[in-house]
């Protein structure tokens, strides 16, 4: 339940809905009657404090992921999700056919997981599987969240060699395997930039997301069939310079920024009621 004194439209929202599920122009008037019946300040001043605060929040649920995302067919794709300090979050899909089949069991899923979790030589302990459901590919996938950030190399990278990958897809008909090392931190919007970027080596290169085939963003791809070269790849997550990304602040920054200048007025406000008083 939200707190009396906080403001509604400054509370952040949950994975279930917002203020601004009901779209910005409600939120907006919603918020200027809470500020005129709270806050002793100009007009404009409270036109300012609302204004900043809703646009902060359109800015920060536009970088929201939508719900699901196609996988490609007859390919089992694996996302490896790498923070700063490794490799956090595997996120999986399973499609063996020219369409989707919703009716892999959990089972299998659940066996695919433990094997990719092997090949990349994590301890079982450290992991946590969840087979029914994928974050960005739901029914058709699994996610493997991991306790503690994965590397397994003497530079605090991660290594992957794709051998028992490809072999993994192979034993269950797959044609393809599709293996992705990715930004954990990267929106699905193509215009929020994330302050990091993937840095790879490997013994064949990779290529940018296709966003014709909704592919996820900030992450290096490689696409192997089951007799392809195998690929031996390092990589992590790096910060991105100021010269590459053109001096570009993100789009979650900025909403970030517009939250905390409304908050800071409201505080004021408060403060210059207190002393009235």
């Amino acid at each position: 339940m939200a707190r009396r004194d906080m403001p509604l439209f400054l509370i952040a929202p949950t994975s279930g809905s917002s203020s601004l599920d009901q779209g910005p122009l409600r939120s907006y008037w919603s918020a200027r009657r809470y500020v005129s019946d709270t806050l002793p300040m100009p007009r404009q001043g409270q036109r300012v404090l609302v204004l900043a605060s809703v646009l902060g929040l359109v800015i920060l649920i536009g970088t929201r992921s939508a719900d699901a995302h196609p996988s490609d067919s007859e390919t089992l794709t694996i996302d490896l999700l790498l923070s700063t300090d490794g490799l956090l979050t595997i996120d999986a899909a399973m499609n063996p056919g020219p369409s989707y089949d919703l009716h892999q069991s959990e089972s299998d899923r659940a066996d695919v997981a433990a094997a990719v979790i092997e090949s990349l030589g994590i301890d079982p302990a450290n992991a946590s599987i969840n087979a029914a459901l994928s974050d960005r590919y739901h029914e058709v996938g699994f996610v493997v969240r991991l306790r503690e950030p994965y590397t397994n190399g003497s530079r605090g990278e991660l290594q992957v060699e794709s051998t028992r990958l490809q072999q993994i897809a192979a034993a269950r008909n797959i044609k393809r395997l599709k293996l992705a090392l990715c930004d954990t931190f990267t929106s699905d919007a193509a215009r929020v930039s994330s302050p990091f970027v993937i840095a790879a080596s490997a013994t064949a290169p990779g290529r940018e997301p296709d966003p014709q085939r909704i592919e996820r963003y900030g992450c290096r791809v490689w696409e192997l069939g089951p007799t392809d070269a195998p690929v031996s790849i390092a990589a992590r997550l790096v910060p991105r310079s100021l010269a590459t990304t053109g001096g570009a602040i993100p789009s979650v920054a900025i909403g970030a920024l517009l939250i905390c200048f409304g908050l800071a007025l409201c505080v004021t406000a408060r403060r210059a009621r207190g002393s009235h008083h």
